[in-house]
Order: structure tokens, then sequence, then C-alpha cells
């Protein structure tokens, strides 16, 4: 059986924000692969792709997911890329069931195009932000397709899609 549940999926579906609601819900632990990597590092993301590049963001992301990995009764929410490792995707779905949220790119758009602490969206340019979205969802669609299941979050509420995960475990287990 499982013991963890990953929330997956691009930047601004809502992996966090409905990790913790979840967490609550299930009254198991929640941690964001994002947020260890600033702890362990000491440093924003942003900062680790400006000083030091993506290759070395990546390399601290392997290494949190290595830990998280070894959790039980987690709620864990992983970056929009992690999956596109090999080595993350099995070492993560060994003792996890992997959710991974989708959104339309306006939707996703409209949430983050506030917030310009996203290194993969900082292209000097507002106009080309829904196209990054659009290029990056599109190359890594074939990983999140690779996830237990796909939950669309464009329109939803936090509480009803903490019940569709819900109902979807249970429809899993039983």
């Amino acid at each position: 059986m499982k013991k963890n549940i990953v929330l997956s999926g691009f930047m601004g579906t809502g992996k966090s924000t409905v990790g913790k609601a979840l967490a609550q819900r299930l009254g198991w632990g929640f941690v964001d692969t994002d947020e260890q990597i600033e702890l362990l590092s000491g440093m924003k993301i942003s900062k680790i792709f400006s000083e030091f590049g993506e290759d070395v963001f990546r390399r601290f992301e392997t290494l949190i997911v290595f830990n998280v990995s070894k959790l039980s009764n987690y709620v864990v929410s992983v970056g929009g890329g992690t999956l596109v490792n090999p080595f993350n995707r099995e070492i993560l779905s060994k003792n996890a069931l992997i959710i991974t949220f989708m959104a339309q790119p306006e939707v996703i758009y409209s949430r983050i195009c506030s917030n310009r602490d996203r290194p993969l969206l900082d292209l000097g340019r507002e106009d080309l932000i829904l196209e990054r979205i659009r290029d990056l969802l599109e190359k890594r669609m074939k990983y999140y397709f690779m996830s237990d299941f796909l939950l669309d979050t464009s329109f939803k509420e936090i509480c009803e899609l903490v019940d569709e995960i819900i109902d979807q475990i249970y429809n899993l287990v039983f």
C-alpha cells in the first residue's frame, strides 16, 4: 500500500494550496519540495536559477525528492518539472499515489501572472509568457500522463478538489 500522495502538475495549478487542505482533511503532514529546496540551499528558487542554472536546481530537487520519498502519511507537492526526471518518477511512485493537476494555459497564466518569482517564465516580455506556458505544458504532458490520475483544476474550488481526490483514492482502493 502506498503511504503518501504526491501532487504534481504545472505551476499555478493549485498543488500547494489543495495539498495543504487535503493533508488537513486526512490528518497527514504536508511538504512542498520547492520550499524544502529553498530551506536546503538557503536561497530562493529564482536565485538558484539565476546564479547556478536549472541543472543545479534539478539536483537539489532530486535530493529533496529522495528524502520525501521515505516519508509516510504525507501529501507532497512537487514542482512542475519534477516528473520529467525518470529517477524522481520511479522513487516517488514506489511509495506514493501520484496525482497530476492540470489547468488550461489561460487559467494558469491568470493565476501566476502577478508573481514574478517564476524563473522559467522570466522572459522579459509579458506577451511571451502564455506561449511559454503552452510550450512547457506540451513538453511535460507525456510525463504528466504517467501519473496515477489527472485532475483538471481550472474552474474548481479547493474543497471540491479535495473531495474529488478522496473519491478517486476510495475508488482505487475499493
